[in-house]
């Protein structure tokens, strides 16, 4: 085999690994083989999934270095989804100081850091110095990510136009495909809006996907929308690579759970009560005051750590307060911070088997209606939740061996 065929299979092969759906090159653009491969490789990933949720990772040995530096340019958000509560939080809605978030960003720095998120929160695109924000961080060679509910167009659209060699893509979080549910869950929100924001990023990569902007779409499962998955991977799938978009269950990240309780789906088996939360030995987040905090959302800063404007965060990282906090997810029974008592998640690996799951319908069942995806999802989930229930290992194995039937008979 000559070198340049050799190069050319290997490019391929890394292609199909990350790209399984190979849209994007032209010479690979065979239907059968980006069915074969796509298939193939989420059949492979869903089979690891399955294996890490009998097997889950034990994360509570505590990181040299924190990873996440998520941060929080503000706590004022434009909806009010009941799934997340921004708006219940007590803590008073206020915008971070450009001169708090530029002594951060040197923190983050000396840690040898050179990415953050600009959100957790809030939405970051009512913060009035977003552009100025990018900047700094530009300067400062900080690649910065931003989440955002895609409902503002225009401010979307000049903060990238502000800094379009920097800001190199967003991630959406929209979870329906219908304006009737969207307005449901993302109170005072349009799904008009969203498409008009995608349209924009369509248009800015002149319709060739990712090639100025990669667009990442989420999408958080609830009995409120499990009945229109197919039409939500069809609506958005015209935006972005189908691989770039990702479901995953709802959780009681939230100062009230009503909601969460609520709509949740009736499994019981795939969340748990996140104590003890790897979080806390794994990263670490800021609040708008410059406040070190150990969890993503914490809407009233139960789980703060000490100032990063005042202190190095890897002095942070290891203070007594922390370790304290460590202690009580180590501990359940002396666990006292409110948030973490109530907070509660799918299980390891539960999240990323729905996800491959679903886009392994894509190929399996591409003309499939709602009702039909529905049921396909929810008949994987009560598997998946008999899997779960399981404890031991020949009840186990009874059970993945009916998941892999059931999957590679189409799903």
């Amino acid at each position: 085999m000559s070198s340049r065929r050799f190069k050319f299979l290997k490019i391929e092969n890394y292609i199909i690994y990350h790209f399984p759906y190979l849209r994007h090159f032209k010479y690979m653009m065979i239907n059968k083989k980006i069915k074969h491969n796509g298939k193939l490789y989420y059949q492979q990933r869903l089979q690891q999934s399955l294996n890490s949720c009998l097997r889950p990772l034990q994360l509570t040995k505590l990181r040299e270095k924190p990873g996440g530096h998520l941060i929080e340019l503000s706590n004022i958000c434009n909806l009010k989804c009941p799934m997340c509560g921004t708006h219940l939080a007590k803590r008073k809605k206020a915008h971070m100081d450009l001169k708090i978030y530029k002594r951060l960003l040197e923190r983050i720095k000396d840690e040898g850091v050179n990415a953050v998120s600009l959100h957790t929160v809030g939405e970051p695109l009512v913060y009035p110095w977003l552009k100025e924000a990018i900047s700094i961080a530009k300067k400062m060679g900080i690649e910065v990510l931003i989440s955002t509910n895609a409902n503002l167009h225009q401010r979307l659209k000049s903060v990238y136009e502000a800094n379009p060699d920097w800001v190199k893509g967003f991630r959406f979080s929209v979870d329906a495909a219908t304006p009737e549910t969207y307005e449901k869950i993302r109170v005072d929100g349009k799904l008009a809006k969203v498409i008009e924001s995608c349209e924009w990023v369509v248009k800015t990569n002149k319709r060739r996907h990712m090639s100025n902007i990669s667009l990442f779409i989420n999408c958080v499962i609830s009995k409120e929308n499990i009945k229109e998955m197919a039409t939500f991977f069809r609506v958005f799938s015209k935006y972005t690579f189908p691989e770039n978009i990702h479901f995953a269950l709802i959780n009681s990240l939230t100062p009230d759970t009503n909601y969460f309780d609520e709509k949740k789906l009736p499994f019981p088996n795939l969340y748990q009560r996140k104590i003890p939360c790897s979080t806390v030995f794994n990263s670490i987040f800021f609040n708008n005051k410059g406040k070190a905090t150990l969890c993503c959302r914490d809407y009233d800063d139960q789980l703060i750590i000490g100032d990063a404007v005042e202190q190095p965060i890897s002095k942070i990282w290891r203070s007594e307060i922390a370790q304290k906090i460590r202690r009580q997810h180590l501990q359940e029974e002396e666990m006292v911070i409110p948030q973490c008592k109530q907070c509660c998640v799918s299980k390891p690996g539960v999240g990323r088997a729905l996800d491959d799951f679903i886009h392994l319908l894509q190929f399996t069942s591409p003309n499939f209606n709602n009702q039909e995806w529905s049921e396909k999802i929810l008949s994987f989930l009560e598997n998946l939740n008999s899997l779960l229930d399981k404890s031991e290992t020949g009840q186990q194995k009874e059970v993945l061996t009916m998941i892999e039937s059931f999957v590679s008979k189409g799903s």
